[in-house]
């Protein structure tokens, strides 16, 4: 009853600001392009969800980000997630027409023990945050280990696994649903297809083909940008670690971007909720909630620079401790102009 009214409350805060304000704005620059975190949602690769609209005819884009996240993960005979990871992810687009644009992206993974428990048990016992079992392990240790009772199963990684490693390589396709210089209202949809380029002896490995499709929609009340995203995803693997997973994965962002007219910056706020990966195991049943404060800076020159952190203090059980994103995009014309 609750998502059915909630759903029919936002098509009624479209049509009605539609209606009321339908005077050309200046356009957001976008959420951040950032999949879920989660020490849970990595055993397998989110969806990627894309602005509410497209690069324009000729225009490409090259974007690099960094995401440096530490997981803890961990119940008394059950699991035991450790670690950090630094994650590199380049990504190319380019807009084929006014509406279709293709992109590709390579994620690069460096797997480590960290150095971040000593700063992040302080920080717990300095607002008096429970460790949740952190202080009977080694700090700074990179540690994975899950055992099931039911099949006697069990998986577990060390440190020899420390080291870098190739991701799954992501093709996607957008379309523009409401092409028009500058709108208030802006919507595009976005296909994701994964090709299952990671070892699967490390734990983000994968033996499947996974595909995703999302929508986005973007609504402007100058100097407030608002975004909503939502997409599924069907994924090949039906287990992995011996745990039986979900085939369907849903997704759902929410943002708001405030940026002045012709300013050359904004602050972001966004969350990201992701259905349980798991059919019935524990933590991994559950959905994952993030959330993510940012900046970005924009460069006449066509450079764009953003920084964020996410951080578990409203949802801790299965969301990652901290993370600190970096990310660069440079935008560029290759058609010329007559």
């Amino acid at each position: 009853m609750m998502s059915e009214l909630a759903r029919h409350g936002f098509g009624l805060l479209f049509l009605t600001t539609s209606l009321l304000f339908p005077q050309e704005a200046e356009n957001g620059r976008g959420f951040f392009t950032l999949r879920s975190q989660s020490p849970v949602q990595q055993l397998r690769v989110g969806i990627q969800h894309h602005p509410p609209w497209t690069l324009a005819e000729g225009q490409g884009a090259f974007h690099i980000q960094h995401t440096w996240k530490n997981m803890w993960l961990y119940k008394t005979s059950s699991f035991l997630i450790d670690g950090e990871i630094h994650e590199t992810v380049f990504r190319g687009a380019y807009g084929f027409t006014p509406r279709f644009e293709l992109s590709t992206e390579v994620p690069v993974r460096f797997l480590t023990g960290g150095h971040l428990d000593a700063l992040i048990e302080g920080f717990h016992d300095t607002f008096g945050y429970v460790q949740a079992g952190r202080d009977k392990y080694l700090r700074n240790q990179f540690a994975v280990q899950i055992y099931d009772s039911v099949s006697g199963t069990s998986f577990s990684l060390d440190d020899s696994e420390i080291g870098w490693q190739l991701g799954n390589i992501i093709l996607s396709a957008s379309y523009d649903l409401i092409q028009d210089k500058n709108p208030r209202v802006a919507s595009a949809i976005s296909g994701n297809l994964k090709l299952p380029t990671a070892s699967t002896r490390h734990l983000f490995g994968s033996q499947s083909f996974d595909f995703g499709l999302s929508l986005g929609l973007g609504y402007t009340l100058s100097p407030m940008h608002i975004y909503y995203n939502g997409g599924i995803i069907y994924y090949g693997d039906s287990d992995i670690l011996g745990i039986e997973l979900r085939q369907w994965h849903f997704s759902t962002l929410i943002g708001f971007e405030y940026r002045k007219p012709d300013a050359n910056y904004s602050w972001i706020l966004q969350g990201l909720v992701e259905s349980g990966v798991a059919k019935d195991y524990e933590e991994f049943t559950k959905r994952t909630s993030e959330l993510v404060l940012g900046y970005k800076y924009y460069h006449k020159s066509g450079w764009v620079f953003g920084v964020g952190i996410l951080e578990n203090i409203f949802y801790y059980d299965n969301s990652p401790d901290v993370a600190l994103h970096l990310e660069l995009t440079r935008f560029f014309n290759l058609k010329e102009k007559n």
